[in-house]
């Protein structure tokens, strides 16, 4: 899976989480993933985006074809840039 955007919606803050849908979007179409991640008081949206996006990350990383390794995710070089775990 390259990626090459992402878009972020549904986005709503209740004690100190934030909860969004993450669309990650390639060639060939979209995958949704609903993620919850822990945001403090004085987070950007970046900071918040980039939180979000890691753990989209992590749950694909979690599908059997990418944890047996048949699959790749790769990101789109200005995703890329954005120090995320799995960018390398």
């Amino acid at each position: 899976m390259h990626i090459n955007a992402v878009e972020y919606s549904e986005l709503s803050f209740e004690n100190g989480l934030c909860e969004a849908v993450v669309t990650l979007l390639t060639q060939t179409g979209a995958t949704h993933c609903v993620c919850r991640v822990t945001v403090g008081v004085v987070q950007t949206v970046s900071v918040i985006h980039t939180s979000l996006l890691t753990e989209a990350l992590r749950q694909i990383a979690r599908m059997p074809e990418y944890r047996r390794g048949t699959a790749q995710i790769t990101l789109a070089h200005h995703l890329a840039e954005a120090d995320l775990p799995m960018a390398a």
